[in-house]
């Protein structure tokens, strides 16, 4: 399974931000159901308004085959770099919302890693981007 940080907007508040995430994840966990449904034993719940109730759902699903499940999380930090380099509405609120331990992104890496303790989830690899680079204008050639 991958998730790809990148495709959720940065944009609006906390709260929008928080939507976009949830929605994404589920998309991707209905997508990995429809995919895989011929092999899972037991159907996959999505529940639109808790991504974490469906990762679990999903991962209870994927330990009743003899499958093993990698996640695969490419630009983990796609939010926070993005509200910290200014390209959006600047604030600390918005910044502090999405890190701080009662985050949705926090509670996320949380079941992540709580998956991952012989919950159906064998392996994580994350992948993140360096806001250090980005703003650097370098004529090389």
């Amino acid at each position: 399974m991958k998730w790809d940080f990148s495709n959720i907007s940065p944009e609006g508040d906390s709260k929008q931000i928080e939507k976009s995430l949830s929605d994404y994840l589920n998309e991707r966990f209905q997508d990995f159901a429809n995919y895989y449904q011929s092999i899972l034993q037991i159907s996959i719940s999505i529940n639109s308004s808790n991504p974490i109730a469906s990762f679990l759902s999903l991962l209870r699903a994927v330990r009743t085959t003899p499958y093993k499940l990698y996640l695969f999380i490419d630009e983990y930090d796609n939010f926070a770099n993005e509200v910290m380099m200014g390209k959006h509405q600047i604030s600390n609120s918005r910044y502090d919302a999405l890190t701080s331990a009662e985050s949705s992104l926090k509670t996320l890496f949380k079941a992540v890693k709580s998956g991952s303790s012989g919950q159906g989830l064998e392996r994580v690899f994350i992948t993140g981007v360096s806001p250090v680079f980005e703003n650097l204008n370098l004529n090389l050639f």
